[in-house]
């Protein structure tokens, strides 16, 4: 009987290799094609300034917690008995952009505040104050203060976000290009 030679072994261990590399290299491409033929452009059309794919929700979570930020602030500011202006509001939010212009991006508030009625709520609103915030997605993320509950709205591909001035609450409706679709308590769903 023969003995197996050492440089047998040793070859087909390095093909086996070799077949195991390239096995996992199929397997890769394989997932990569498939991911690519089942996203569309609109699940990651959105880029960031610096021209980096972002995905659209992360962008729409960064717009509401940039809102989020921004009504916390309004709501101190308000139960304060201070009025709401946006250089107060820029020193009590940093990084974040308050004026009553368009917002264009994340980080930038569009202010509109409107004269309200006394607070009968205990919150100590005294000014009806709408906020809105553009995401890099193209939709447009909304906050109305003015009653007991917040109204929370969004608008789909737009360009910038302009936050009207409100002194009843919105209406309640679905989300669109053409009109704010408003939701009390939480934030509409946005498709």
């Amino acid at each position: 009987m023969r003995a197996p030679r050492g440089g047998d072994e040793a070859g087909q261990g390095g093909l086996v290799m070799l077949a195991l590399v390239l096995v996992i290299i199929g397997v890769g491409m394989t997932i990569q094609l498939s991911v690519d033929l089942t996203s569309s452009p609109s699940d990651s059309a959105a880029t960031g300034a610096d021209g980096s794919p972002l995905v659209a929700p992360a962008a729409d979570l960064q717009a509401k917690q940039t809102l989020s930020s921004a009504m916390t602030a309004v709501q101190a500011a308000l139960a304060g008995g201070n009025q709401v202006a946006a250089i107060d509001l820029d020193a009590r939010v940093p990084g974040v952009a308050f004026s009553g212009e368009p917002s264009t991006g994340p980080t930038a508030v569009s202010l509109a505040v409107a004269a309200g009625l006394p607070s009968t709520s205990g919150t100590g609103l005294t000014e009806d104050v709408t906020l809105a915030v553009r995401s890099d997605s193209g939709t447009c993320w909304y906050i109305w203060l003015g009653g007991a509950v917040p109204w929370f709205g969004a608008r789909t591909d737009q360009h910038e976000c302009t936050a009207p001035a409100m002194t009843l609450p919105p209406t309640a409706g679905a989300v669109s290009s053409s009109t704010i679709g408003w939701s009390p308590g939480s934030y509409p769903p946005a498709f």
